[in-house]
């Protein structure tokens, strides 16, 4: 995913309360996450 965490103001973007609400606090916990548990 690309894209800020923050808007210019310091409000979180969307992407980053979307990543919130799924639980994770960072695009690279969401990708460990999805790289582990992977379906191959």
């Amino acid at each position: 995913m690309k894209g800020a965490m923050k808007k210019p103001n310091g409000e979180p973007t969307r992407k980053a309360l979307e990543l919130k609400a799924w639980g994770f606090g960072s695009v690279g916990a969401a990708r460990k996450f999805a790289n582990t548990h992977k379906k191959s």
